[in-house]
């Protein structure tokens, strides 16, 4: 079994775990969703990226953080019980618990400013509605009763109305419901406007509207003229903004540079500032409403950008004089956890400086020479460490400049791949010099070689139940298909001319509203065509397609690869195709994926 966890050629290096932080010693925080690897979790940073914590480090999807109204808590959205469930966790990232505990979706929390209450959208009565969850006592009532795909609560900063979007037709309409009576407003009827965000003032929600790949704004909706104005342009794609709490700046996610960051921008759009700098996304920034007293004793580490990569020129690389090695890794590990290695090098060790880890256990510090590049690898001993652990960053060996007075580290996260990993695992580290070229030769030189071993035990990892409640019904109704090909691929085919907009296909995460994301079946005035058809296809896999998918004369084909990673098709927990289910016209219909290799008709 694979437990699938692909990782990217990145370099991916971690910051210490500080002590209390008291909220009158610092400002607000950010919240975001950083993707390491094929993996997302919460991250917090500070407003000028010098301290940055991973607070879930789990090997599962963590997306859509809220902050409640005092400062020191969290919700956000997570998979990590097999379907989507609201979760709530201490800023600091300890003590998460479930709040939705549903077989349905429940996904897009957003936290009252006034209550303690959480809105958020969830099928658990067919379509997606919104409803409020009560903390105290875990009740839920329901806000909306259309059933229509919608999405990205926000509540007003009185906590009177939500403002959200709503699938009308072929646009994402903003609409305002009053918390108490579900009295609906439209706000923005014309577009694709998603993710609103009311300012701190109540004056004003800012939004972003896509208009095509690549292009995507971030505007604001004044209440009081109803008018539209550009924050910043349609050059990058733009979106998901968050005010701050004196609402003079707002967070936003943007690929103006390459890949998704975080930036800053002043609430008039004149100043830009780039929070985060990682080589892979960082997206749906949330700002802590006030400052809050948070312990990071025990929160795990975050990600720093201490890293040099390619050739260093010999004379850079001067003695810094003797330091201490120390290596901080778990004893024991199950098969389902991520696994954090740490190398910590310290050229001036202060007394009673706190361990960087203090949940890991160390191993006895070795004294080395320590320069001002220096390099690490980690490896097995006797074997291929791919063949028994996907590693982050890979290759593993990489550079860093090395700080006398801060912090000095490599680090890396290890997923086991399946049994290949059980039982004793020895790693070697190597110390080195960078390879630089003299005479024609090419030089590495070695400084230290250090050892310790993880124990992976015989755990058997099986896959929550899941709770479904479905419509399948003997003759097709909608004119559509699902067909496996084991666990390798599946096949999603159009039979006849079906309604569209009236159709949404759901995943672990949010909705796929079909009309809208899946540009490849080329739809055309919210109709499908006989025939047309796609296929997920396993990376390296060669499955036998559908017939229905194999002649391109009779209907469009669309081939579309698919990861171990992909948490849409993909059920990372048992390593398979997972179920697709369907909506449409207020009714469920899901096809097992276990009916493989057989196929469903609706």
């Amino acid at each position: 079994m694979r437990y699938g966890w692909r990782m990217s050629l990145l370099v991916f290096v971690m910051i210490a775990a500080q002590s209390v932080l008291l909220a009158q010693d610092r400002s607000t925080f950010i919240a975001f969703v950083g993707k390491r690897g094929e993996n997302e979790d919460i991250f917090l940073t500070t407003q000028d990226n010098s301290i940055t914590y991973n607070l879930t480090n789990a090997r599962s999807r963590d997306w859509h953080p809220t902050w409640a109204h005092d400062g020191a808590r969290i919700a956000f959205s997570t998979d990590r019980d097999g379907n989507n469930e609201i979760y709530m966790m201490e800023a600091n990232g300890q003590n998460p618990r479930n709040l939705t505990v549903n077989p349905a979706s429940d996904t897009s929390p957003d936290w009252s400013p006034t209550l303690d209450e959480i809105v958020f959208v969830s099928d658990r009565d067919g379509g997606f509605d919104l409803y409020v969850l009560n903390i105290a006592d875990g009740t839920t009532r329901r806000l909306t009763t259309d059933a229509q795909p919608k999405s990205d609560p926000d509540w007003s900063p009185d906590g009177t109305r939500i403002v959200y979007w709503e699938l009308v037709g072929d646009a994402a309409q903003l609409n305002a419901i009053d918390a108490d009576t579900g009295e609906i407003t439209p706000l923005l009827a014309e577009g694709q406007n998603q993710w609103p965000a009311w300012s701190p003032s109540g004056t004003q929600i800012a939004f972003f509207s896509s208009i095509g790949e690549g292009s995507a704004a971030v505007r604001l909706l004044d209440l009081a003229s109803d008018g539209v104005t550009d924050l910043l342009s349609f050059d990058f794609n733009s979106a998901r903004p968050d005010w701050s709490p004196d609402g003079n700046q707002l967070a936003f996610m943007s690929d103006r540079d390459g890949n998704f960051n975080i930036y800053i921008a002043s609430a008039d759009g004149l100043t830009l500032t780039r929070l985060t700098s990682n080589a892979e996304d960082d997206t749906s920034p949330a700002w802590q409403p006030q400052p809050a007293d948070l312990d990071f004793s025990n929160t795990a580490l975050g990600q720093g950008v201490n890293v040099v990569q390619g050739t260093i020129d010999p004379a850079l690389q001067a003695a810094l004089g003797p330091g201490d090695a120390t290596i901080y890794a778990p004893e024991v590990a199950n098969p389902a956890d991520i696994i954090t290695v740490r190398l910590q090098l310290d050229p001036q060790v202060a007394e009673g400086a706190p361990q960087p880890t203090p949940d890991l256990p160390a191993r006895d510090p070795q004294a080395v020479e320590v320069y001002r590049f220096m390099g690490a690898r980690l490896s097995l001993f006797g074997g291929d460490l791919g063949e028994r652990f996907d590693v982050y960053p890979n290759p593993t060996a990489y550079v860093i400049q090395v700080q006398e007075n801060g912090e000095n580290y490599w680090e890396w996260m290890l997923a086991a791949t399946g049994d290949e990993a059980l039982g004793t695992n020895r790693f070697i580290i190597e110390l080195y010099l960078p390879a630089f070229e003299q005479n024609g030769a090419v030089i590495e030189t070695r400084i230290a070689t250090l050892n310790f071993q993880i124990e992976v035990g015989a755990e058997e990892v099986t896959p929550p139940e899941h709770v479904r409640s479905a419509i399948v019904p003997e003759t097709p109704e909608i004119g559509v298909a699902v067909e496996y090909s084991g666990q390798e691929a599946l096949s999603i085919i159009f039979l006849d001319t079906v309604d569209t907009s009236s159709l949404v296909i759901v995943g672990r995460r949010q909705p796929f509203i079909v009309n809208q994301d899946f540009d490849a079946l080329n739809l055309r005035d919210g109709q499908s065509a006989p025939g047309q058809c796609f296929s997920y296809i396993l990376t390296s896999a060669t499955p036998v397609l559908s017939r229905d998918c194999q002649n391109e004369a009779e209907g469009m084909v669309a081939d579309i690869e698919l990861a171990q990673s992909d948490v849409f098709w993909f059920n990372r927990i048992n390593g398979g195709i997972q179920d697709v289910t369907i909506q449409f016209n207020g009714k469920t219909y899901v096809c097992p994926a276990e009916l493989a290799p057989l196929r469903c008709e609706f």
